[in-house]
């Protein structure tokens, strides 16, 4: 969204309704053991929450299990939209001055105005996350073909690329088991994408928009590899350990949000391990293995992770780490008190 659009969405805050709750008192501290580092809880009473982005200097993010978009204020967690049955997984801005969010469980893109007022949908399965390239196109990842995540099922998910006018499949890349996160590195010549259920990140070379080529035969595609030997999984490996959400900063570094690791993995461009930021919890029985994705802001890392409690809707955060070494530093414990 640009800048000009804000004013615009303010007016309509005032009409916006409010969620039932505030930004909580939970904390959060994170230290490399040397230094500690300024934090901010955004919202530690968030319901499988993912997909935090910035848009015109405000947050937005989603919660799955609420089937809503969420807007933080800088006080107030606000309720943008909600759908019963969505199942939202992602929210990405387009066009300038709307929303596409990424309804997994009922199979669609909703397209919203900044007021959360529905506009369109196209249908697909299970959309998962979205990635920008330099021409206003969208990928997007369709993660299975019926929806399930589970270790062993067939590959059924694909990209696909929505260019303004049609939502149509990319062609010229093999089914993926589960695809996941995406992201365009920063020179705009390739688009990453999470195979969680095989633990990898694949590369692809974008020919054009909405085109890909499989470069497995000239280089190293399965970035996964190199993370599964730079980031050992200390303990026994969890059944669904593998790369969630992406993000590229402005320098192509890439940072990915390690799903069931309770992690995030920072790597350069040239795929050289940077570090590794840990989740933790120090409270008997409460653990936040799922990070779900991620924002990166210059020195500052927006992070969202969920706890493994079907029954209570996966509670979850969002918090923020402001870290000037954040491209640089190798270690960080990040830990959550409730």
């Amino acid at each position: 969204m640009n800048r000009f659009f804000v004013p615009i969405f303010l007016a309509f805050l005032i009409h916006a309704k409010q969620s039932e709750f505030a930004a909580h008192a939970a904390s959060v501290e994170c230290t490399d053991g040397i230094e500690s580092l300024s934090t901010k809880v955004i919202n530690s009473e968030a319901f499988y929450p993912e997909s935090p982005i910035q848009v015109g200097g405000y947050l937005y993010y989603v919660e799955y299990t609420k089937n809503r978009v969420m807007f933080y204020d800088g006080t107030k967690n606000n309720q943008v939209w909600i759908e019963e049955g969505c199942g939202p997984a992602a929210i990405t801005s387009y066009q300038s001055n709307r929303f596409l969010v990424a309804c997994y469980d009922s199979n669609k893109l909703v397209l919203l105005s900044l007021s959360g007022r529905k506009l369109s949908e196209y249908s697909m399965p299970s959309p998962n996350d979205f990635a920008h390239d330099a021409t206003g196109g969208v990928y997007v990842t369709s993660s299975s073909a019926d929806g399930s995540f589970v270790k062993g099922s067939p590959a059924t998910g694909r990209v696909f690329y929505l260019d303004g006018i049609s939502l149509r499949g990319v062609e010229g890349i093999r089914p993926i088991h589960y695809s996941n996160g995406v992201a365009v590195s920063s020179d705009g010549r390739y688009l990453f994408v999470s195979e969680t259920l095989k633990n990898e990140i694949l590369k692809f070379r974008i020919l054009g928009p909405g085109r890909l080529r499989d470069d497995s035969f000239l280089e190293d595609r399965r970035i996964g590899d190199s993370i599964t030997f730079r980031f050992p999984f200390v303990g026994r490996v969890p059944d669904l350990l593998g790369p969630d959400g992406l993000r590229v900063d402005s320098r192509g570094n890439l940072f990915v949000a390690q799903f069931a690791g309770g992690r995030i993995l920072k790597l350069k461009s040239n795929k050289k391990a940077i570090g590794v930021i840990h989740v933790l919890s120090l409270d008997p029985g409460v653990s936040f293995p799922n990070i779900t994705n991620l924002w990166v802001d210059g020195d500052t890392i927006t992070i969202a992770a969920s706890q493994n409690l079907p029954s209570e809707k996966y509670p979850g955060i969002i918090f923020q780490v402001i870290d000037p070494r954040l491209t640089t530093r190798a270690n960080l414990d990040c830990v959550i008190f409730n």
